[in-house]
């Protein structure tokens, strides 16, 4: 199943935001939510997970500290410059669609729209909201930042040109049971957005993969990882006065986003 592309909806960002106390979910209807809402429910809610692929921490030995602490994993540098970082989205829910054209409605100025193309606009909008999604469960990935490989490679180069059948290997859904679904498919595409999708079954062996009281489930993919690149080192120049080293893609990394199914609720049910 591919999703057709909404042309003249806009990329999102890679902004978070942390949840507010009072969801804005619960007590506005999505056509009344602000920029900043919609951003928060894509990047950073219930249905949207943000996660991200650092140096290992080895390698943060022989860099400045720059006072972020340390995980048993990894380290990202302040502000995340060197990390690999990615949005984890369930776009098969009801609340993150409506995100995406309400976001698409405040960037493209709607209200003052010309007649014919807010007709256009609702048209593609409203097949998109309806959209079915009643066997699978799309996983719609945003990337960016990272580091570049010796060739030039980039985290969008190395999500372009990936084969299916080498992300299909290392692609599960995680549910509470443990169990490891495989997704099915892998779409992403050769343009210029970075984004990729993960479409995985709804059912496993006749029953939801997702049950409705399971407290969590996680999704789970390997991507390109980062390592440190150092160069030749020059004699004659003081240690402190050697160049840095460059951050580069290097080997495999795993990259976990885990849900909180419990709190995707919506309209009084389960959204997932």
């Amino acid at each position: 199943m591919r999703r057709k592309a909404i042309g003249i909806l806009v990329a999102m960002g890679l902004i978070s935001f942390a949840i507010q106390a009072d969801d804005f979910w619960v007590k506005k209807d999505w056509k009344e939510w602000t920029e900043y809402d919609c951003r928060q429910m894509l990047q950073d809610s219930p249905w949207a997970r943000s996660t991200g692929v650092g140096l290992p921490v080895s390698a943060h030995a022989y860099l400045p500290n720059d006072g972020n602490s340390v995980s048993k994993e990894m380290r990202t540098p302040s502000g995340g410059g060197d990390a690999i970082r990615y949005v984890v989205a369930d776009w098969s829910t009801a609340p993150v669609r409506q995100a995406y054209i309400r976001l698409a409605q405040i960037q493209n100025n709607y209200e003052k729209m010309d007649p014919a193309l807010k007709k256009e606009f609702d048209a593609k909008a409203e097949n998109f909201l309806n959209e079915k999604f009643g066997n699978v469960i799309l996983i719609h990935v945003t990337y960016g930042g990272g580091g570049s490989g010796s060739g030039g490679e980039s985290p969008a180069e190395y999500w372009r040109t990936v084969s299916e059948d080498q992300v299909l290997k290392s692609a599960f859904l995680i549910n509470q049971r443990e169990e490891r679904i495989p997704a099915a498919q892998f779409i992403s595409p050769k343009g210029a957005e970075p984004v990729f999708e993960l479409v995985f079954p709804r059912l496993q062996r006749g029953e939801p993969a997702v049950q409705q009281n399971d407290k969590s489930f996680s999704i789970e993919f390997q991507g390109p990882g980062l390592r440190l690149e150092y160069p030749m080192a020059d004699t004659g120049t003081a240690p402190e006065d050697q160049p840095p080293p460059k951050v580069r893609l290097g080997g495999q990394a795993r990259v976990l986003a885990v849900f909180d199914a419990q709190k995707m609720m919506w309209l009084g049910s389960p959204n997932m």
